[in-house]
């Protein structure tokens, strides 16, 4: 992915998008903190449905994961796995 294009999508209405899917995916451990405190699980089914739907609406505007550059889905917050470092530590947070 070139400069130029990373520029694009962290700036203007573009960046405010992928700005609030980082931010809600920055909260997994917040989350899970507070559906522990109060004995809801729904909390973290809840945030992860929201932050589904902010990244649903994000990749139709902007398909990053085609870009020509292999690098993009690493940018993208993908692991080797396929898995988003928010999902791994989700799935850590669960079993701790």
């Amino acid at each position: 992915m070139s400069s130029e294009r990373l520029g694009e999508l962290l700036s203007g209405q573009d960046g405010d998008d992928l700005w609030s899917v980082l931010y809600l995916a920055e909260r997994l451990a917040d989350i899970v903190r507070g559906a522990v405190a109060a004995l809801e699980p729904a909390v973290v089914a809840k945030w992860a449905f929201q932050l589904a739907q902010r990244f649903n609406i994000f990749y139709h505007h902007h398909h990053i994961l085609s870009e020509q550059d292999s690098r993009a889905p690493r940018i993208a917050g993908r692991d080797n796995d396929g898995r988003s470092p928010a999902v791994n530590s989700g799935i850590g947070c669960a079993w701790n």
